[in-house]
């Protein structure tokens, strides 16, 4: 268990107000201990607090509410388990990880620290640490339920169906009750074949009384996938729409603007005016440490198969999916200051400050992954990335581009039908219109930049590609100047070897197939009225059918 505190009333706050215990959270809470001091009852405010934080996304603001519990409480195991969960979020990966090892070993004997941790290594992607951390937690305590929930997703990311099913069989015999363990059951019935069986559970999980909503959207949204799977289209659309309206009513999406991205879109295509981008050229930056290539494009564009066929390739290194970019903007911003004409800081950057961004950038990458020195390529494969596609060419404009370009109607679709973790960009993709509006705003600026740029691009379709795989690689290859070799064309074995942290780990584990070429034809009739908006992107990328 974590270290219990008692904290005496003329003590700071541990809320961090500055003011007395008595006068601040005590109150608020309207307990008091014996002799003059009172439990932790009213930290439990500020973890549910915290919590709240950050289901709805506002991750700093939960930060510091655990940093103001560690002050007070210095060994408080939560407190850090928490911080390394808000660190890691907002990117520092190591310093997370820090935290919440430094949790575990403030508080050995309790299971609960242990959990977090495995989560954690979980969401980064980092499978056999996060296997490791859950198998210890079942040693220590009853916890069954948790660390055999955490096992089952691990097998399920790493494709051990029948392992993911025992370990949910066991998880679900601790706690008989749990409706997040009977969607997880049907997820890997799902990928085990069992279509029928999985359709049923989830139907029942779905209409299940008084289940939180989030899960409720998530029934519905896997129930639309399986259902799409069993080719019944017009209910699978139906549970879609029913998914998309129950996460836009839960406090994370109520607490995201729909106007954010395509605002950074405006602004950059607004700012970065052709003089600006053409402003420095490759030879005015006196640097011999390593460029990034960016692999960008919409969502759902084939931007994971893309990168598994890079990454198999000897001589390339890929990082995983952080958008390291975004620091780059938020140092920008603090050494010119934040305008809302984004030109006007464009005009302040000069050529030591881009190499201090430059430096920006691959310290925060070195620091969370390992680039083997023997690297020819580094890849950044962040698909949204292309709505920055002209800050690249200001921080580096040698980089080479490679654009994922998927049938706009294909592409739309499949985010829509896709449960993504929602962000500012994600909240889009929770009904079909949206998601081709969204399109039409990040395609249309890439159309815009595509001609202003001064970086080599190339543009690689999704269904050339799973047409004629060979030829796509070595266009790929030639394009960033490196040797062919063979083996690339059997990326999908490589990637079954690897934790994909992305919604297309199990599509690029498989050999190419056309399957999901015209998969919106099924769905004729939602996507009549959205059309026309999306045609003249059919026609620049040559689908017209």
């Amino acid at each position: 268990m974590s270290n219990v505190k008692r904290i005496s009333r003329n003590d700071p706050c541990p809320c961090g107000s500055k003011k007395k215990y008595k006068k601040c959270c005590l109150g608020k809470a309207g307990v008091s201990g014996a002799m003059g001091t009172a439990p932790v009852a009213p930290a439990e405010q500020l973890y549910e607090q915290a919590m709240m934080l950050r289901s709805t996304g506002r991750i700093r603001e939960a930060r510091e509410i655990y940093e103001n519990i560690l002050r007070s409480w210095p060994r408080e195991a939560r407190a850090m388990s928490g911080l390394g969960y808000c660190l890691i979020r907002l990117g520092q990966r190591e310093r997370g990880l820090a935290e919440a090892q430094r949790a575990v070993a403030s508080d050995p004997g309790g299971p609960v620290a242990i959990l977090e941790l495995a989560l954690m290594h979980l969401n980064l992607g980092e499978i056999e640490e996060s296997i490791k951390w859950a198998r210890r937690a079942l040693n220590l305590g009853p916890q069954g339920a948790m660390a055999n929930s955490i096992l089952a997703n691990c097998y399920e990311r790493t494709h051990r169906i029948k392992e993911g099913i025992e370990a949910n069989k066991l998880a679900q015999k601790a706690d008989p009750q749990n409706p997040w363990l009977k969607l997880q059951e049907a997820k890997l019935l799902a990928r085990n074949g069992d279509l029928d069986q999985a359709s049923s559970i989830l139907r029942k999980t779905a209409r299940r009384p008084g289940i939180p909503p989030e899960l409720q959207a998530q029934a519905f949204g896997e129930l639309g996938r399986v259902l799409d799977k069993l080719q019944r289209y017009d209910q699978a659309y139906n549970a879609f729409v029913q998914s998309g309206l129950l996460a836009s009513r839960t406090p994370k999406a109520q607490s995201l603007k729909l106007e954010h991205r395509p605002s950074i879109i405006n602004s950059y295509i607004q700012g970065l005016t052709e003089q600006r981008l053409k402003k420095w050229q490759p030879g005015d930056f006196e640097d011999n440490s390593w460029t990034p290539a960016f692999l960008v494009g919409f969502p759902r564009s084939g931007t994971t198969m893309t990168e598994q066929v890079l990454a198999a390739h000897s001589q390339i290194t890929t990082l995983s999916e952080v958008p390291y970019l975004d620091h780059v903007r938020l140092e920008w911003a603090r050494i010119v200051g934040a305008k809302p004409d984004l030109g006007l800081m464009v005009d302040q950057l000069d050529v030591d400050t881009i190499m201090h961004l430059r430096k920006t950038y691959r310290e925060k990458a070195e620091a969370d992954q390992e680039i083997p020195t023997g690297s020819k390529i580094v890849i950044d494969k962040v698909p949204l990335n292309i709505i920055n596609i002209g800050l690249i060419n200001l921080i580096f404009p040698e980089a080479k581009i490679i654009v994922a370009i998927r049938d706009p109607r294909d592409c739309s679709l499949s985010c829509f039908m896709q449960d993504f973790e929602l962000n500012s960009a994600m909240i889009h993709f929770l009904s079909l219109d949206l998601a081709v509006r969204f399109y039409t705003q990040v395609m249309g600026a890439w159309l815009h930049f595509r001609n202003l740029i001064t970086m080599p691009y190339i543009e690689i379709r999704y269904e050339d590609t799973v047409r004629d795989l060979e030829f796509q690689a070595k266009r790929l290859m030639a394009f960033l100047n490196l040797d062919w070799e063979p083996d690339v064309l059997q990326f999908h074995r490589a990637a079954a070897e690897r934790a994909i942290n992305t919604p297309s780990y199990v599509a690029v584990t498989e050999p190419v197939h056309t399957r999901a070429i015209g998969r919106w034809k099924n769905y004729r009739e939602p996507f009549a009225p959205l059309l026309p908006m999306l045609e003249p992107f059919v026609r620049e990328f040559g689908y017209t059918d």
